[in-house]
């Protein structure tokens, strides 16, 4: 939407104002997978604002959402997203979680991502492998 081209042009007071629109109109219409891709673009934005609690938090939403609508591939990249930021913040505890659950959630649809979430577990303090 018009909130993901403003982010990648760069003008992140108009993504922001494009996103909360869209996050209020995919809440009002009950649209669970559409709020949870307005939270995903929320979280990139949270990320290029340097607000690494609002990007987690975004991300938490997403994956609720996702959950919520039985849509487990963006479910799993949400969680995937997730671990990245949470490792970003140093929280290695909730980074493995989301990963583990990323991984889950890939290894039951039988996809190759499975194994990119396992390295990314591989290199968190004290291993971590699924």
């Amino acid at each position: 939407g018009l909130g993901s081209v403003a982010l990648l042009a760069g003008d992140l007071k108009t993504a922001a104002e494009h996103l909360t629109t869209a996050s209020v109109l995919a809440r009002q219409t009950a649209d669970g997978v559409l709020e949870g891709r307005v939270q995903r673009t929320l979280a990139e934005l949270h990320r290029a604002h340097g607000r690494t609690d609002d990007e987690v938090a975004a991300l938490e939403r997403a994956v609720a959402c996702f959950a919520g609508r039985n849509a487990p591939y963006l479910q799993a990249e949400a969680l995937a997203a997730l671990g990245v930021a949470c490792a970003r913040r140093g929280a290695v505890d909730e980074a493995r979680a989301a990963w583990h659950q990323a991984h889950a959630l890939y290894g039951d649809m039988g996809l190759p991502e499975a194994d990119r979430i396992e390295r990314e577990l591989a290199r968190l303090p004290s291993g971590g492998t699924p």
